[in-house]
């Protein structure tokens, strides 16, 4: 019926940029888990930085498919 279309995975369409800000919005708070100090606070800020530039990659790169 359809042609059967290749598996992209669960991040297949999102922007690397945005993946790696995730990853540094998510690493302060494991300082609160373990009880070091091993990642400074404005990793979040960078983090929120990159995943709204990320974002806006995926949509300028999936309107251009």
């Amino acid at each position: 019926m359809y042609p059967e279309q290749p598996s992209t995975g669960v991040f297949g369409k999102a922007h690397p940029v945005m993946l790696i800000g995730i990853i540094l919005f998510i690493l302060p708070y494991i300082n609160h888990w373990d009880g070091f100090k091993w990642v400074p606070g404005w990793f979040a800020g960078l983090g929120i930085m990159l995943i709204i530039i990320g974002a806006i990659a995926s949509m300028y790169n999936a309107s251009n498919q």
